[in-house]
């Protein structure tokens, strides 16, 4: 073992220089962060040696945590046969810095839910889409047309950050573009052999399957949707019969539509009504056996499942819940869902961010079941809260209480 390797591992026992006063090395991790946020300092220094860490005695080795609030240096001076001085400055984000911001996507279906998360400096005043909302946060929202969302954080600095969320028409966005794929058996051809091929949106590349009948191909969607359409781009060698499927957990799967005398080119599957995750293909015989089935692009089209708004549901909830409301942020009105695992007496309350209520929606006896209720907004600009109380009628006991945030954007 190297020395230097030694004294990495035990830096009380050996030391490769004899040059006492030496620093070897000096760091801080992070060296740049919010107020209030944890950095480890981990320095070195020569056996033998005096060391002082902004002018307080410390061992010729170690590390210390610390949280300044703001920008700081930091000096280890090493004193012995020779004095060796370093210094490393932790940067603290003044306030009214936008430290990030982020959506879980950027092009979705019109409706579709996207996360945004942000994160502002210590002490920034944020506004989002000119609504004060907290420095740190998130939000849910579904834009139904391609809105952009602006974030900026004031302080001591003025920041700006801008998400573009692109929506496009349900029956546009292929949802399987680019999602993970499995199948039962590819070409031996490398330059075939990728099922990725098939969902990279390019209809110049191609995935060729083993070279015998009954291979399948299956797509991953990421979440349960409504599938309303399925487009096949065929290859050179395409499937005289196939079956369409759909499942949602990939193991129990349901024939959905099936054809025989496939013409090949494009195949379009429409009219359909189905919920699933997972999408295969089953190819159960070939225009040519000279090889294995070749495939273009397979596309998925479909929406997202709603919570129903009349009432009925899913089946029976098995808890109380207040749901995100549709649209998020809205002008003038949205939707607030909510869900009665028994029939209940329910309360929804519109408050300001000063605590005072200014709408009361729903006052009365509910069936078990989902529900959603309509608000329309005759009030300003800004962030407003909705809280429900909910006691079940035949059982009372302690209440169910849930408040969420809501955005009114004119």
């Amino acid at each position: 073992m190297l020395t230097g390797e030694l004294f990495s591992r035990f830096p009380d026992q050996i030391d490769p220089d004899p040059v006492t006063g030496r620093v070897y090395s000096f760091t801080a991790t992070p060296s740049l962060m919010d107020s209030g946020q944890v950095s480890v300092l981990d320095w070195k220094t020569a056996l033998g040696t005096s060391a002082t860490l902004n002018g307080g005695p410390v061992a010729i080795h170690g590390t210390m945590s610390v949280s300044p609030t703001v920008t700081t240096p930091y000096t280890l001076i090493a004193r012995g046969s020779i004095v060796d001085t370093t210094t490393v400055t932790l940067s603290i984000y003044q306030s009214g810095k936008i430290i990030s911001f982020s959506a879980s996507s950027t092009h979705i279906g019109s409706g579709d839910q996207v996360v945004l998360r942000w994160n502002g400096a210590h002490g920034t005043a944020v506004t989002l889409n000119d609504s004060t909302v907290r420095r740190t946060d998130s939000l849910v929202v579904h834009p139904l047309t391609t809105t952009t969302y602006r974030l900026i954080g004031a302080g001591i600095v003025r920041d700006t950050s801008a998400i573009l969320i692109t929506a496009v028409p349900l029956d546009q966005l292929n949802r399987a573009l680019l999602r993970p794929v499995s199948v039962s058996a590819t070409s031996r051809n490398p330059a075939l052999a990728n099922p990725q091929n098939f969902v990279d949106g390019d209809t110049a590349t191609v995935w060729e399957s083993g070279a015998s009948d009954g291979q399948w191909l299956d797509c991953d969607l990421g979440r349960n949707f409504l599938v309303r359409k399925v487009i096949v781009r065929w290859g050179g060698i395409f499937a005289t019969a196939w079956r369409l499927r759909l499942s949602s957990d990939d193991n129990t799967f349901s024939d959905i539509r099936s054809a025989t005398g496939g013409a090949g080119g494009t195949t379009v599957i429409d009219s359909l009504n189905h919920d699933g995750s997972y999408v295969r293909l089953m190819l159960d015989a070939r225009s040519s056996t000279s090889a294995g089935f070749e495939v273009r692009e397979l596309e998925v089209y479909g929406t997202s499942q709603p919570l129903s708004v009349n009432g009925s549901g899913p089946g029976i909830p098995d808890r109380y819940a207040l749901l995100q409301n549709y649209p998020n942020p809205f002008n003038p009105s949205t939707t607030i869902r909510f869900a009665l695992p028994v029939q209940s007496r329910v309360t929804i309350g519109i408050y300001n961010i000063l605590g005072q209520r200014v709408a009361e929606i729903v006052n009365g006896e509910l069936e078990t079941g989902y529900h959603a209720v309509s608000w329309n907004a005759g009030t300003a600009s800004g962030v407003y809260f909705c809280r429900m109380e909910a006691v079940p009628s035949r059982t009372p006991g302690n209440p169910f209480q849930q408040t969420m945030k809501l955005i009114v954007v004119r």
